[in-house]
């Protein structure tokens, strides 16, 4: 059995960032994908949070339920868009991480105290529309057990089979609340969609992040003056955020691996195990180690080591510049670069083409056909500093403008997860980070440093260890 592992765990990683989304206009139709290329329609009742929130409260179990179903049937459209690369995880999980964006934004799928959560099923946060910054965290762990409430919402039926979403009524804040929720498959494994659900910050365990540290830090990029060692100090605190990835990516594989090699699954029955196929092995084991990294993916906001001041670091999908992880803030996982810059520094008023420019050859003037692993290149352009509000440009995104007038270099580079296996397509993502600097530094050179670098050593070992416990496991199965 040939195993098409290329990417998919770095996939699934990104993918679990994501959750699920829509679009920033109000409307819910059409819905139209991030590429332009297609447009998704539906005959569900179109029931928006806002309606739920003005219904009697006779009504607000069934129009909750309806609402979910709205919800999870544009999730459905884009899990079996038949245009998407089914080879190619990227494509997909860029539709999800979009489409969980514009849920979190107020409009059809946000109102009031009307919105949607995703849980995996380890009980980890994949989208949170009212607190985003729980992202990862979760609802029970080895030492807090689940609620009667998230007991019940996380057995509801899966979508994908035709089951309907199982309700259940609750208090909070003294008040008489419904939620319901409807189990789904997305590109990251089965994912609980709730609605209507409540509750406290602090019901949810964070992740212990005292393991997620870095050589070169955030702050030692933020606090050196000297322009020159900033900019070195950036270009490492990058290549340490990429290392810190794929050894996520290894550690937790090993774990997960190790742990069904001595005939565990945790979530599953030895007679359940006995009863998978190959297949169903492979896709087990990602989802677990998709899962399990999500619950780490809030440290890449740990003080200090990832995130200071205007120091942090961001993963984005170099075709469509959308973001699957933003260190600075987590509301904006599924906000895209192709925004033009009003006084652009250089000859390209696009960030998203700047940055394109930057990892690419230009050789066959195809995005993909000009990315390769380790790819790297600095871009100077205008942005929103974090650690000042007079450079905000209100409404940008309505305008389609970079959100801010501070000047900011960054440093990009390119990772490709399939890297080094033969015969499978490349699953590219651009890692990078930025410095902000004074006019005066601005040497108004937008685009330098472009070439290939040495791969990476982290890499190569995700890419071994992959194919080595993926062999190991199904030889035991065999």
């Amino acid at each position: 059995m040939k195993l098409k592992i290329h990417g998919i765990i770095l996939s699934l990683f990104f993918a679990l960032a994501i959750g699920f989304s829509f679009s920033i206009e109000a409307s819910a139709h059409p819905y139209v994908r991030s590429d332009e290329q297609g447009t998704y329609t539906h005959s569900v009742e179109d029931v928006t949070a806002e309606d739920v929130e003005m219904a009697a409260e006779a009504d607000k179990e069934e129009m909750t339920r309806k609402f979910l179903l709205h919800a999870a049937e544009h999730l459905k459209q884009i899990q079996d868009d038949p245009n998407l690369d089914e080879d190619n995880r990227q494509e997909r999980s860029r539709e999800m991480v979009v489409f969980a964006k514009r849920s979190r934004d107020p409009g059809v799928f946000n109102h009031g105290d009307t919105y949607l959560i995703g849980i995996t099923r380890r009980g980890a946060t994949t989208n949170h529309a009212l607190y985003q910054d729980l992202y990862g965290s979760r609802y029970w762990d080895d030492q807090t057990p689940q609620t009667e409430l998230v007991r019940v919402l996380t057995s509801a039926g899966n979508y994908s089979e035709g089951d309907a979403p199982v309700c259940k009524s609750y208090m909070y804040n003294d008040r008489s609340r419904v939620a319901c929720a409807i189990k789904q498959e997305t590109p990251a494994g089965v994912i609980t969609t709730t609605a209507g659900f409540d509750h406290a910050k602090e019901d949810l365990r964070r992740p212990n992040c005292s393991a997620f540290t870095l050589d070169v830090t955030a702050q030692m990029v933020e606090e050196e003056e000297n322009l020159d060692m900033k900019r070195d100090l950036l270009k490492k605190f990058v290549k340490g955020v990429i290392a810190k990835t794929l050894d996520l990516l290894v550690t937790t594989g090993a774990e997960v691996f190790a742990e069904f090699g001595s005939g565990e699954i945790p979530h599953l029955t030895p007679q359940e195990i006995q009863h998978l196929t190959q297949q169903e092995i492979q896709q087990e084991l990602l989802e677990e180690t998709g899962a399990r990294i999500l619950e780490k993916v809030t440290c890449f906001r740990e003080p200090g080591s990832f995130f200071h001041g205007s120091i942090y670091a961001f993963v984005m999908d170099p075709v469509r510049g959308t973001s699957f992880l933003n260190g600075l803030d987590f509301n904006l996982h599924g906000l895209s670069v192709s925004l033009r810059d009003p006084e652009p520094i250089g000859d390209e008023p696009n960030v998203l083409v700047a940055f394109q420019k930057a990892v690419t050859t230009g050789n066959t003037g195809n995005v993909l056909g000009d990315l390769a692993h380790g790819n790297s290149g600095t871009v100077t352009y205008h942005w929103d500093d974090p650690r000042t509000e007079k450079d905000n440009v209100d409404g940008f995104l309505g305008m389609g403008v970079v959100p801010g007038t501070s000047v900011k270099e960054s440093y990009l580079e390119v990772v490709d997860a399939a890297h080094g296996r033969p015969g499978l397509n490349p699953a590219y993502y651009v890692f990078g980070s930025g410095i902000y600097l004074d006019e005066d530094d601005d040497d108004g050179c937008s685009i330098a440093a472009t070439g290939s670098k040495p791969q990476s050593t982290l890499l190569n070992l995700f890419l071994i260890a992959s194919v080595l416990f993926s062999v190991v496991v199904l030889r035991k199965r065999v």
